[in-house]
């Protein structure tokens, strides 16, 4: 979510002057509607021409600029649509009082632009790359959403769900009074759009601008989708909106100057023949949500330098039209003033010592069941990423268990999801039955890796009924690692006598106090590596889980891990629902410095049989605790944690 570099008359105490070094408000839009005459268009108009016409350029880019000049001369083909109307704004949404909010809430008046930027240590970027891969997540959920008839304010209600649900704060409800929980911006609307009863037209775009506040630090993200059948110009513009952001991004690396942003995306848009939107700029975004530095999106002469450990985004607009804009009387809307489309592509990007990495990059392997159960809508990625495997190796049963729980957490609110829901319908094949037993497989695929699991479950009986007395079910994991062909990864379960914090050991009663009647760890599930980068003392890794207790239920999550020399950790993310025959329990998502465990907690379940049941050794504070395990501490018990 962006915010003008400058405005022009008439001016207004949240006007920005572009003339200073300094950048004085935080202003998202004028106070006041920009005025415009046609004639200030056809000025702007013939002024890039020149522009153009002044390069040297080749055969290919000539040909484009001619149809570019037709487009220019014939933009009523434009107005063949009606132009965008307000619908109707209904009334903001409530945020459960558990979650934490960001400090500009409780009023109306624009904050400052922090001039502090935005540098992070290692807690800090492990808690942005959380909540920017939240952002990621709920924005491609909520672009399957986008179709004809489908309202702004639909989309709205969706994002909003999703990340309360995933324990965060849409960061853009009350952020200045913006009365909605994400921007919705549809064909001439530049940016910041307001989620109505509008519904999506059959050839529309919308760009969709989610940021998330999460543990503290706020994920910033958008994109521009096609709805319905879209005219080839307009498929254009989108393409090669998101080409100047990758170009962008492309040059950014510890040292490199900010106005280098500006000058590539120019030059791509240009050869194009599109405009570039000056008035709204990137920026720092962190523990703010905006921050020094300001990101120029066209050529520029601003002073500065990347630093590493940095975070900002870059989010330009293109236009075929008039760069021009003009404001709604909400102070919010903003639309070319000639009433052409606009395109817009937005990430949060961490700088590093050789580049820069996209935080809110969205990946089909990053994306996880636990989306889907904190969608309202049962949002599913497409089947295509189903991958075959061949040559597969087994991998043991895993098991995982948290050591203490620390004081700070996030409940996850319960869902009402259904059990073939909590699984990732999509990544579901049933095969042929045997004779007592349906048999499932699950498949996920990335660059280095394919991974399937297989599991047997018996048929499950109406809630009301007693569950017969069961074994849990063996998952059997299979995985293929085209990077040294088949190294095998799993969670290593604690075999000492004494164990430190920090050792993989199943849960029990000794370690909590509270009204829990039976605890348990992970008993199975599946490591998919999607990068090998090497972090700390390992490598990151994303890690699907899907366990399956007998008769008694079946949960599946995701979460990012950290390799170490005897086990994975978590980092970032995750959440999920546990659905059984006697009915929901909550996944608790515990936030430690550097590192996440998950806990699941069966609870009202009577007689479950020994093979659930773990004979742990409770952690010893005289042991010196393991190298993976330092970053938890402290720590502390959690009375009544689930009540």
């Amino acid at each position: 979510m962006g915010f003008p570099a400058s405005m022009s008359s008439p001016p207004s105490p949240l006007q920005l002057s572009s003339s200073s070094s300094s950048w004085s408000k935080s202003a998202l839009f004028s106070v006041a509607p920009i005025s415009f005459s046609p004639s200030t268009v056809k000025n702007a108009l013939c002024r890039k021409r020149l522009v153009i016409l002044s390069k040297r350029i080749s055969p290919l880019e000539e040909a484009m600029r001619i149809r570019r000049e037709r487009e220019l001369q014939n933009t009523t083909k434009f107005r063949k649509r009606p132009p965008l109307r307000r619908g109707r704004v209904s009334p903001r949404l409530p945020v459960p009082d558990d979650i934490p909010k960001p400090p500009y809430l409780g009023s109306n008046e624009l904050p400052d632009i922090a001039s502090e930027h935005q540098i992070h240590d290692s807690e800090g970027i492990v808690k942005m790359r959380a909540a920017c891969e939240l952002a990621a997540r709920v924005l491609e959920n909520a672009g399957k959403l986008v179709r004809p008839s489908v309202t702004t304010n639909e989309i709205d209600k969706a994002v909003h769900q999703m990340i309360i649900d995933a324990g965060a704060y849409p960061s853009p409800l009350g952020y200045g009074g913006f009365p909605k929980s994400v921007c919705t911006s549809v064909n001439e609307c530049m940016c910041h759009g307001i989620p109505d009863t509008r519904q999506l037209q059959d050839g529309d775009i919308i760009n969709i601008d989610v940021t998330v506040y999460l543990n503290g630090y706020h994920g910033d993200t958008s994109k521009t989708f096609l709805c319905g059948n879209v005219s080839d110009a307009l498929k254009r513009l989108v393409k090669v909106t998101e080409e100047c952001l990758e170009r962008g991004i492309a040059l950014c690396k510890d040292g490199a100057s900010f106005k280098k942003i500006g000058k590539r995306i120019s030059e791509h848009a240009e050869k194009y023949g599109y405009g570039v939107v000056e008035r709204f700029v990137g920026h720092g975004v962190g523990t703010v949500f905006h921050s020094e530095p300001l990101i120029l999106h066209n050529r520029n002469d601003r002073p500065g330098v990347m630093v590493e450990g940095e975070t900002f985004t870059i989010e330009p607009i293109l236009t075929i039209g008039s760069t021009e804009c003009i404001t709604w009387p909400d102070n919010w809307t903003t639309l070319t003033a000639d009433g052409s489309p606009a395109a817009q592509f937005e990430h949060t990007i961490l700088i590093t010592r050789t580049g820069a990495e996209i935080l809110t990059k969205y990946t089909v392997e990053s994306n996880s069941a636990s989306i889907h159960a904190l969608s309202p809508l049962s949002i599913c990625p497409s089947s295509s990423t189903m991958a075959s495997t061949s040559s597969l190796q087994p991998i043991s049963s895993l098991k995982l268990s948290n050591p203490r729980s620390q004081s700070h957490f996030h409940s996850q609110q319960q869902l009402g999801v259904t059990h073939s829901q909590a699984f990732a319908i999509q990544h579901l094949k049933l095969s042929k039955a045997t004779r007592d037993q349906d048999r499932f497989s699950t498949e996920r695929s990335s660059k280095n890796f394919t991974t399937r699991a297989f599991f047997f479950s018996k048929k499950h009986g109406s809630p009301r009924e007693a569950p017969k007395q069961a074994k849990v079910q063996e998952l059997n994991v299979y995985e293929i690692n085209e990077r040294d062909r088949g190294s095998p990864a799993f969670l290593k379960l604690s075999q000492k006598t004494q164990n430190s914090l920090g050792d993989l050991v199943p849960f029990s009663n000794k370690l909590y106090s509270g009204d829990l009647q039976k605890r348990l760890g992970i008993t199975s599930g599946l490591c998919v590596l999607i990068q090998n980068v090497p972090e700390k003392k390992g490598d990151r890794y994303e890690a699907t889980y899907s366990f399956y207790f007998g008769d008694y239920g079946h949960i599946s999550v995701q979460g990012a891990y950290l390799t170490y020399d005897d086990t994975y950790l978590a980092v970032t993310g995750g959440s999920g629902i546990f659905e059984g025959v006697y009915g929901q329990v909550k996944l608790q998502q515990l936030v430690f410095p550097f590192k996440l465990f998950y806990t699941f907690y069966l609870k009202g379940i009577p007689d479950l049989p020994a093979e659930l049941l773990g004979q742990p050794v409770t952690p010893s504070a005289s042991v010196e605790p393991a190298p993976a395990a330092k970053a938890t501490e402290p720590h502390g018990i959690i009375p009544n944690f689930t009540n």
